[in-house]
């Protein structure tokens, strides 16, 4: 579970660009810089929690998470609430074996993962759409489509967020909108 309140800064780790008319919601009492807004996107925090476990020794982490994201715009009273649901992957599926070598879990193995969700929900139109996101690898992203509207992304993570978050090996991020 990942914490409702995020860092401002994140915005310039991720390389994330908010709507013209969009901004973060601020809180008017913080209990420190990192935890001044609340979250505008589960990716930070899936993010921090892998770096976590990997200086912790835990090569293989698979995360995932439900909650809710917010954003506002100026002279709005109430923020606009989204749920979300987002996982993180990286490392392997499985421990190498004599005969079965481990591989690093990539773009298609989040593909995997979407596609075992959408089976379970029943959901039967959907597919991905490449696309380019600052946080994502250029060719290793896509955008997430359900009966032809976009839902969420996918994809590997950029090699400068991964230096950001302190993170030495690929990682597979997405994140969709529960409601969509």
């Amino acid at each position: 579970v990942g914490y409702a309140f995020g860092d401002r800064a994140d915005l310039a780790r991720l390389g994330w660009q908010l709507a013209p008319d969009e901004v973060l919601v601020e809180l008017i009492n913080p209990m420190s810089e990192e935890q001044a807004v609340l979250r505008w996107t589960l990716a930070p925090s899936l993010l921090r929690a892998v770096s976590n476990n990997r200086r912790r020794g835990v090569a293989d982490v698979h995360l995932y998470e439900m909650g809710a994201v917010f954003i506002t715009a100026e002279g709005r009273k109430q923020p606009k609430e989204r749920i979300m649901v987002g996982g993180a992957l990286t490392g392997s599926w499985n421990r190498p074996g004599w005969d079965d070598p481990a591989r690093a879990l990539d773009f298609f193995d989040g593909k995997g993962v979407l596609e075992t969700l959408f089976e379970s929900l029943h959901v039967e139109r959907w597919g991905v759409r490449a696309c380019e996101r600052p946080w994502l690898q250029a060719g290793r992203s896509a955008e997430v489509i359900v009966a032809g509207d976009v839902v969420g992304w996918l994809g590997e993570v950029s090699p400068d967020v991964l230096d950001a978050f302190e993170l030495g090996s690929p990682v597979v991020l997405f994140e969709l909108s529960v409601p969509a």
